[in-house]
């Protein structure tokens, strides 16, 4: 049986607020060889461009997401929100991106209160440990 794949619902500056989280196997996987592309852009690309993870969830939440990645960014400077609040609306938009994706083929994670939370199925991890706990991830080595 193959790994489910995971999201992660958190934020980071300048981020859409949804992470997705490599298997193991990608993580252990070396990089891809990239290639120069030398090529004329074309004209229309703006109209190339998919948002990221439009294929998957509708618009509104994504907005809704985003929004929240903004408002988490601004807390984070200003110091202006309460910690969990944040946490709580970043519970309810797992719930709303669990709902959109289903279960079975994914599984949703978030953050709340020091561990990493999973929709469903229910669980949850340390937040220090859940990339090996749960991804199976190597443990981090010594900084370099």
């Amino acid at each position: 049986m193959s790994e489910p794949r995971r999201v992660l619902i958190d934020w980071d500056y300048g981020a859409s607020g949804i992470w997705r989280c490599r298997t193991r196997e990608e993580m252990d996987a070396p990089a891809p060889q990239g290639g120069r592309w030398s090529g004329k852009p074309p004209a229309n690309l703006d109209t190339l461009r998919l948002r990221p993870w439009s294929d998957l969830l509708s618009e509104p939440l994504l907005d809704a997401l985003k929004s929240w990645n903004i408002s988490c960014e601004s807390a984070d400077r200003n110091g202006d929100r309460d910690q969990a609040i944040i946490e709580d609306e970043g519970r309810d938009l797992a719930l709303l991106v669990q709902k959109e994706l289903g279960v079975g083929n994914w599984e949703v994670l978030y953050v709340y209160q020091r561990r990493v939370h999973r929709v469903d199925p229910i669980g949850s991890w340390p937040i220090e440990t859940w990339k090996q706990d749960l991804l199976g991830y190597a443990p981090p080595g010594p900084m370099r």
